[in-house]
Parts: structure tokens; C-alpha cells; sequence
């Protein structure tokens, strides 16, 4: 039976970013970069007029190979970094600069202490960088509006690749037709020891051909647990 792990998914929901009376020096284009548990998002880029409107779903998803039990997942949780930033096109070929930002662990982002009103979205205040630049200092507080919906699936261990029955059945098939090589070899081996020690040559190339017959069985085994690993990671959607 193949081991467990929890496969998390995050679906983040980007609304509106909110600046009440601020207007942006510079006219570039803006866009959120949003970095969780090591995947790198970034949402559409919008007009530098505030409110800004994403209205984007953005999807993050991450197996812990390691974890088994659905009630260590926060504990996992907690190790991950969450960083989102909002970032300003200067030249539209790099990734701009960064206009404001808001970092924490991934457990206390997605289930907070407080929880938020029922029926209503998420906020969360963005902490502007030297390079905010408004024509008018209003004092008003970046605000971004959000929500999130995060899914925990049981999964196989994508490490456990030895449970898959392609490679159960296929080094199977190579262990038979070895066992039938020496079953050949052995036979031989007794022809020639009945004839007498005159054919060393004979004995030595037999040596040979099953030393052969072994690295060539060893070659196939790695070249099939292979093909049988990429193509198990492929079926849970990893990406090697």
C-alpha cells in the first residue's frame, strides 16, 4: 500500500486594492506578485488609478510528501512564507519596482486569528515602500480586498514510486528472464565440466556473457524504474 502525503490547495480571489484620495505620480501600470508556499503568481497589470481592479483567481498548490495527517498540515503551514507585492511597470520589460508590499507565514494568512465578518471578503493593509510615490500625501491606508479558499487532499506519496504496479510488473518480467539466463548458464556450466578442464576459453566467455547478461539486466531495471517514476509524477501532476 502506497505511503500518504496531503496535497494543499489555495485559491486566492483578488479583488480591489484601495487608496481612498491617492493618485499615483508615475503612470505606469500595476500588477500583484504573489509568492506562497514557494509558487510565484502575478495578476494582470492594471491602470495606476485607485481602486485598483484585479478581480483574478489566483491558484497555488504544493504536496507535503512528508506530512500523513491532515491535523500537521498547519504545522507545515507555518513554515511556509507568503509575500505579496505590488509592483509598478517602469519599462514594461522588467518586473518594475515595488510600491508596496505585506509578508507572513502561510497558516496565520490563511486562517487568521480573527476570523473575518461572515458573508464578506478579506482586507489586509499593505505596507508602503520610499518608492510610493502619490502627487498628494493623504495619509490613507493601502488596502488590499481579497478572499481565499484553501482545499487539503489525501494523496500517494509521490516519493513512494516503488508501489506502482508498472514497475512491481515489469521487474517481475526481468527477474524471470534472468532467473531463466541462469537456468541456461548453469546447464552449460555442467556440459562443460563434464567434458573436462581442456575448454577454459569456453568457461571464460561464459563468464563473460553472464557478467554481460547482469549489467545488461541492472541497465534495463534502472531505465524502466525511471520511465515508471516520471510517468507516476506525471499522473499526480509534478512536474520533474
Amino acid at each position: 500500500m502506497p505511503r500518504k502525503a496531503m496535497k494543499v490547495i489555495v485559491e486566492l480571489d483578488i479583488h480591489t486594492v484601495t487608496c481612498p484620495g491617492t493618485f499615483l505620480r508615475d503612470y505606469g501600470y500595476v500588477y500583484l506578485k504573489v509568492n506562497c508556499m514557494g509558487l510565484e503568481v502575478n495578476t494582470k497589470s492594471v491602470p495606476p488609478t485607485f481602486p485598483l481592479f484585479f478581480h483574478e483567481r489566483l491558484r497555488f498548490e504544493r504536496v507535503f510528501r512528508s506530512c500523513q495527517d491532515p491535523a500537521y498540515v498547519s504545522i507545515h503551514l507555518k513554515g511556509e512564507d507568503i509575500l505579496i507585492e505590488l509592483r509598478q511597470h517602469d519599462d514594461y520589460i522588467s518586473d518594475g519596482y515595488v510600491i508596496g508590499h505585506y509578508a507572513n507565514n502561510a497558516r496565520d494568512y490563511l486562517y487568521p486569528a480573527v476570523a473575518p465578518y461572515p458573508g464578506t471578503g478579506r482586507e489586509l493593509t499593505l505596507f508602503k515602500t520610499s518608492l510610493f510615490n502619490p502627487i498628494r500625501i493623504t495619509g490613507q491606508p493601502l488596502r488590499l480586498e481579497f478572499s481565499t479558499k484553501t482545499t487539503i487532499k489525501e494523496v500517494p506519496d509521490p516519493d513512494d514510486f516503488n508501489s506502482s504496479p508498472n514497475l512491481k510488473a515489469a521487474l517481475g518480467a526481468s527477474d524471470r528472464i534472468q532467473e531463466r539466463v541462469e537456468r541456461i548458464l548453469d546447464t552449460k556450466d555442467r556440459s562443460l565440466m563434464l567434458k573436462g578442464d581442456s575448454d577454459d576459453e569456453s568457461v571464460d566467455s561464459l563468464d563473460i556473457l553472464r557478467d554481460s547478461l547482469r549489467e545488461e539486466r541492472r541497465a534495463i531495471s534502472d531505465a524502466i524504474r525511471e520511465a515508471d517514476r516520471a510517468a507516476y509524477y506525471k499522473s499526480l501532476g509534478i512536474d520533474l
